[in-house]
């Protein structure tokens, strides 16, 4: 199935093949990887595998494959991404209370939600007086650009490992020039002395993703909160099977390289 649906992409796109033939083969071929994971509705050969996966990413690096990455998508010229996303260049899930819901007012929905109902920021804020804020693996930092506009309390620090990215940030924010700091680093290697406990809340929203030794990241960057701190995570996630996406197949060959589904 997999050299299949290889050979009919690549006649895809060469234009050779309507969409309508693309999408049943996406479906066959999403049942089949559906139907390896079940292993015959075997629970005991899935708690194996899962045992098995997580063995693998514990003794893993924090990350694989980050040029690849950069090239496949983080170092594209941002104009392209201003083509498809919105004006915080938020690349990654929002949120559409309504069918008519603009993709402008989708993205502060979900910046919205995600800082308010699960970091509560306006609490830890107003306990505060003041407080730092890590926009962990930050793409265009639309986290830490609308917390920017919307609380003047907040210094953020932006890291992200593409110099198209950082360009952006600076650009995009240069209004608050005095109240933001950008590094350009691999979130999976970087830990500076000055991040030692100097966070009141760190964000990382659809990074993880990208890592592989959870243990290992999330140990280090536990070390970068006060010991009050707090960290909101977003991450895309299968709620039955974990795997890594293969160099093979299209999504890790084009957009995903070392990516994982936890």
């Amino acid at each position: 199935m997999e050299h299949l649906f290889n050979a009919v992409l690549a006649l895809k796109e060469r234009g050779l093949l309507p969409d309508a033939v693309l999408r049943i083969l996406v479906r066959r071929m999403c049942a089949s990887w559906v139907t390896t994971f079940e292993c015959g509705g075997d629970a005991e050969k899935q708690a194996f595998y899962k045992k098995r996966y997580f063995e693998k990413l514990r003794s893993s690096a924090g990350a694989t494959h980050q040029a690849d990455a950069n090239i496949q998508h983080y170092e594209v010229p941002t104009d392209f991404f201003r083509l498809m996303l919105g004006p915080y260049l938020k690349y990654s899930c929002c949120l559409f209370p309504e069918p008519s819901t603009s993709l402008a007012d989708a993205e502060i929905a979900m910046l919205h939600t995600f800082l308010e109902e699960h970091l509560r920021l306006s609490e830890i804020l107003t306990e505060r007086g003041t407080i730092r804020m890590l926009d962990l693996g930050c793409g265009w930092g639309s986290h830490g650009g609308y917390v920017l506009q919307n609380y003047p309390g907040v210094h953020v620090t932006f890291l992200s490992n593409s110099a198209t990215q950082q360009d952006f940030i600076k650009t995009q924010n240069s209004t608050y020039a005095d109240r933001f700091t950008n590094v350009k680093d691999d979130a999976s290697t970087f830990d500076d002395p000055s991040f030692h406990g100097a966070f009141d809340v760190i964000v990382s929203c659809e990074m993880l993703e990208h890592m592989k030794n959870y243990d290992m990241v999330l140990k280090k960057v536990s070390s970068w909160l006060k010991p009050d701190g707090a960290m909101a995570v977003q991450i895309l996630g299968n709620r039955r099977f974990a795997y890594d996406f293969k160099t093979t197949d299209w999504m890790g060959k084009y957009f995903f390289a070392g990516g994982t589904m936890p």
